[in-house]
């Protein structure tokens, strides 16, 4: 299993997020945010979640990476016009950041 798995369907995303975890001796697994979870399988270390596709489905995800009860980085990004999905995903505990602050410190998050 890889270390980081990215929920999003942006491929730009994913390119990006593989560059910086490559960079930093890591591995990403992607995954598209249609459909829920996985019923099956552990989450890795770090779930990086691309809140501005998850809606409904956010609280899903949270529950899945929660569900061992191990400790595990949430990270979510989300567009600036989006502030409620932001603070939405804040009070489930996920670190938020908004993308041009993601983006700007990805290396250092996926450290």
């Amino acid at each position: 299993m890889s270390e980081i798995l990215l929920v999003s369907s942006d491929l730009q995303a994913r390119t990006r997020v593989e560059a910086a975890a490559a960079a930093g001796g890591r591995e990403v697994t992607s995954r598209v945010p249609h459909g829920g979870p996985p019923a099956e399988g552990m989450p890795p270390a770090v779930v990086v979640l691309d809140l501005d596709e998850l809606g409904a489905e956010l609280g899903a995800w949270v529950d899945w990476a929660r569900a061992d009860g191990a400790e595990r980085r949430i990270v979510g990004f989300f567009a600036h016009v989006q502030e409620a999905t932001g603070a939405r995903a804040d009070d489930l505990g996920i670190e938020v950041y908004r993308r041009g602050r993601f983006w700007r410190d990805l290396a250092k998050l996926l450290s």
